[in-house]
């Protein structure tokens, strides 16, 4: 399986793990020598040392419980049982975070007797949706990281099995890339295709259009004007059209971050050499 290929269908899935993203990114990274990735992979996968910066989102807001469970105070005692307003510096790995948000609960550390409360016992409350902030926060990072490496063209596809194509067409100038069966090639317009096949993927097509979130409305009304055009190559059982189409609408879903269907259509694309 290719290394680049799995990482841009996994990191489609809210349902991956962050720290799976960012080993398959960490990975990647290195590949391709982008050693500050490498460094926030490696920092959020095994954690912050105390001498370093850690990032905004990692400094979250938490109570400090405070409570006496000593002796009986005397009268004139004035100590009383308090929760504290404050900034949690968390320095964890990823994966301890995940362990907290996975639960469903708010994190709340263990007791503790340190002695500059006097006696009070005291415990850290960090609400549960602010540890889903700093887990959402890093698969944001992971998938901007993404875009802007595509369109840089940055990513070469390898495989241990499968050498790599680049399907003409481009975001931004960057190529798209995608695997082939058997060998090296550029994809041209000699091909045989299955319509029925293409029909099945018109039909994912839309119904990932469908469920796309965060699509600029420009971008959205291009796709679906190429979904119509490929509709009518099929129809016409044009394959030049319908190959040219489907080139330009894997690159335009890329570009617009519906990988699942840049995805799609380059492995149709592939399969036609």
């Amino acid at each position: 399986m290719n290394l680049i290929s799995d990482f841009i269908a996994d990191s489609a899935k809210s349902t991956t793990p962050v720290a799976d993203l960012l080993e398959q990114a960490r990975t990647i990274a290195d590949l391709i020598n982008d050693k500050d990735f490498v460094r926030f992979c490696e920092n959020e996968l095994n954690g912050y040392t105390e001498n370093e910066n850690l990032p905004d989102y990692r400094l979250v807001n938490g109570v400090l419980d405070i409570w006496y469970d000593g002796p009986l105070l005397k009268a004139d005692d004035k100590r009383t049982a308090v929760g504290n307003p404050i900034i949690v510096r968390c320095w964890n790995p990823i994966k301890d975070i995940s362990s907290v948000v996975a639960s469903g609960k708010d994190y709340v550390s263990p007791v503790r007797n340190d002695e500059e409360f006097y006696g009070y016992k005291n415990r850290t409350v960090i609400k549960l949706y602010f540890l889903q902030r700093i887990e959402n926060e890093v698969r944001r990072k992971i998938n901007e990281w993404k875009s802007s490496k595509l369109k840089e063209g940055k990513f070469p596809l390898e495989s241990e099995n499968k050498p790599s194509v680049i399907i003409n067409g481009s975001v931004n100038g960057s190529n798209i890339v995608a695997l082939m069966n058997n060998s090296s090639a550029t994809i041209n317009n000699n091909t045989n295709i299955d319509f029925n096949a293409l029909r099945q993927l018109v039909s994912k097509i839309e119904s990932d259009l469908g469920n796309a979130k965060n699509v600029e409305s420009e971008k959205m009304d291009v796709l679906k004007e190429q979904v119509a055009s490929l509709k009518q190559s099929i129809e016409l059982q044009n394959e030049t059209s319908a190959v040219e189409t489907l080139k330009n609408l894997a690159a335009g879903a890329i570009s617009s971050g519906i990988w699942s269907i840049g995805s799609s259509v380059s492995a149709f694309l592939t399969s036609l050499t």
